[in-house]
Parts: C-alpha cells; sequence; structure tokens
C-alpha cells in the first residue's frame, strides 16, 4: 500500500503540470472546430508540426541588385532593402522591427544556382519561381554569367562531333570536303595528262 502510495505522489505532479493536445492547441489560438480536424488527421503527431517552436520572422523586404561569378564555386551576391513606403514610415517611427536579413554583400560558396553549369535565362527562371526577391529579376546586373559563351561551347562541341563537315564562316579556309574534291580533280587531271602524253609518246616511237 505505501509503495502504490508513493508511486502515486511522484505520477501526480506530471499530470497537473503536462500540456494536453486540446491546450497546446488553445495556445496557439486554435479554434475548437480546427482542434477536431487536427485530432481525426492527426497532425499534432506529423514530424512538420511546430507546435512549440519559436516563430521566426520572414524576411519580406529583400532586394537582389548584382551577381557576380568570381570563380568556380564561389559568387557574391548583393542585395539591398526594397523601398516601401509603409517599411520606410515604420522606422522613421522607429516601431520597424530588425529581421534575421541584412542588406549587403555576401559571398556565397558552391551555390547550387549561381555556377557556371546554368545559363543566365535559366538562372532568372529560378530566381522568379523559387526565390522571394522583392525586386524584378530581370533588372538584377549578372557579372560573368552570359548566354553567348554557353552557346559558343554548344556549338564547338558539335563542331568536333562534325569535323568533317566544319566550317568557320569567319576563318577564311574552305571546308575539308571542297578541299578533298578539289585535291581529287587535281590528281585525276595529272593522271589523265601522264597518260596522255605516255600514248603520244608511243605512237611517236611507232
Amino acid at each position: 500500500m505505501k509503495k502504490l502510495a508513493l508511486l502515486f505522489v511522484h505520477l501526480f505532479p506530471l499530470v497537473c503540470f503536462s500540456q494536453t493536445k486540446l491546450i497546446s492547441h488553445k495556445s496557439h489560438s486554435g479554434s475548437a472546430s480546427d482542434f477536431r480536424i487536427a485530432m481525426k488527421e492527426g497532425l499534432f503527431d506529423i514530424g512538420d508540426s511546430n507546435l512549440g517552436d519559436v516563430p521566426y520572422r520572414t524576411v519580406v523586404n529583400a532586394s537582389l541588385d548584382t551577381v557576380v561569378y568570381v570563380s568556380k564555386g564561389k559568387s557574391v551576391m548583393i542585395t539591398s532593402e526594397y523601398c516601401k513606403r509603409v517599411m520606410k514610415r515604420a522606422k522613421e517611427d522607429g516601431t520597424g522591427e530588425s529581421t534575421l536579413w541584412k542588406a549587403g554583400r555576401d559571398t556565397v560558396f558552391d551555390h547550387p544556382l549561381f555556377s557556371k553549369n546554368h545559363s543566365l535565362d535559366s538562372i532568372k527562371m529560378v530566381l522568379k519561381s523559387e526565390y522571394h526577391f522583392e525586386n524584378d529579376m530581370d533588372k538584377v546586373v549578372f557579372i560573368g554569367f552570359d548566354n553567348k559563351i554557353k552557346k559558343y561551347k554548344k556549338e564547338n562541341r558539335k563542331r568536333k562531333k562534325s569535323g568533317f563537315f566544319a566550317f568557320d564562316a569567319g576563318s577564311g579556309f574552305p571546308p575539308k570536303f571542297i578541299f578533298i574534291v578539289a585535291l581529287s580533280f587535281i590528281s585525276g587531271l595529272v593522271v589523265y595528262f601522264t597518260r596522255k602524253a605516255n600514248s603520244l609518246e608511243k605512237a611517236l616511237a611507232q
């Protein structure tokens, strides 16, 4: 009996101070109808549940100005604050809240997007769809990123694959197949005139 009473004494404080799912739901400003849905769908047990997590501020005023390609795996992002009238007034009044993001220069290493493996058009497309900068991505200055370089490399690879018919209009040299045709024609003329001369010599000798 003493052991049972001792066990009850130890368990009673845990029950008193434990946070039930209903208390947790109400502490996050949840309604009774939403609680029933959460219980039915099992939303309290999912790994992505943020119950109890500290709320983080969302950066909504970031503006991407310039991206500079430095070397392989290294780029520099230059960002600034996106000028909105509401945010300016809030800062002048001293009521503006600080965010986790700060404007300025930031060197990024091995960034999956800012590398030579992507063309400039594809980089802008990803920035528009997956990033949340407030300014127009078409007006961002990209230094070291160029679609022409990528196209030039593709054309060079095509020339290497079909080297026999490759022709560069600006080089001033004829294509290989024209050179071979001309050489074959000259060789044929040499053989023809050689045989003609031999037959003429034989005729004169007789």
